[in-house]
């Protein structure tokens, strides 16, 4: 057999073998992805004559981790998630992202900690730790990819603070006691132009790309992040 029917040979084992992909052991998912995202769809990007295809995105993204998850949340802050150890890039990108989101809201906290304990205490304070709490247990059973769980859960306190603690005066933009509605609208919050999705896409394309010193033009870039967020 030659070197080039063996190749195929095992690209061809996809159901048997995880690791017979297209490119084989890629050193991080995220890295991968990003690369995928950027290099089969070159022509594509210059040329403007395709659509953005990348058949191989989804399932790096996918192997971000494959964990599940066990239990119910502790407390109102806290959304269950898959267990273990996550992509080094992901984790980097999610926090970077979350950090520019912070920077974004209208609040004096620097940091997620600060942010995190800022509501905790104001929660407590206003007595709607219950029905957070009930809006935590309803987010820990949905059916989501990984990644989309991972980020909710980092991004919650965020996104209890621009739900509830709005400086103006028309009261909470979601109604605490109705855990389905505010769910859904912390759900749209972070699925918006420019909201949290939208930042770690952009966070993994940038990390990735500055890491192996790649100099994108802002329409491979532009299209890169699109392609990342459908993936997540």
């Amino acid at each position: 057999m030659t070197n080039t029917d063996s190749d195929q040979a095992t690209e061809e084992r996809s159901g048997s073998d995880a690791k017979s992909t297209v490119r084989r052991r890629p050193p991080a998912p995220a890295r991968a992805a990003v690369e995928f995202a950027i290099d089969d769809n070159r022509d594509n990007i210059l040329n403007r004559t395709k659509a953005f295809e990348n058949p191989h995105l989804a399932e790096a993204i996918g192997k971000l981790s494959r964990l599940r998850g066990e239990g119910s949340p502790a407390s109102f802050l806290d959304i269950r998630t898959p267990s273990g150890k996550l992509d080094r890039i992901f984790t980097k990108a999610v926090e970077t992202a979350l950090g520019n989101y912070i920077e974004m809201l209208p609040c004096d906290m620097d940091t997620p900690a600060e942010m995190e304990e800022s509501i905790r205490r104001w929660v407590y304070e206003n007595r709607l730790a219950d029905e957070l709490n009930r809006v935590a247990q309803l987010a820990s059973r949905r059916q989501s990819s990984e990644a989309r769980q991972h980020i909710l859960a980092r991004f919650h306190a965020a996104l209890i603070h621009d739900l509830l603690r709005s400086d103006d005066d028309d009261g909470y933009k979601a109604d605490p006691e109705d855990a389905p509605g505010f769910l859904e609208a912390e759900l749209f919050e972070m699925e918006k132009d420019g909201g949290p999705l939208d930042l770690v896409a952009a966070a993994l394309v940038d990390i990735v790309a500055t890491e192996n010193r790649r100099l994108l033009t802002e329409n491979e870039r532009l299209l890169a992040i699109r392609e990342m967020r459908r993936a997540l």
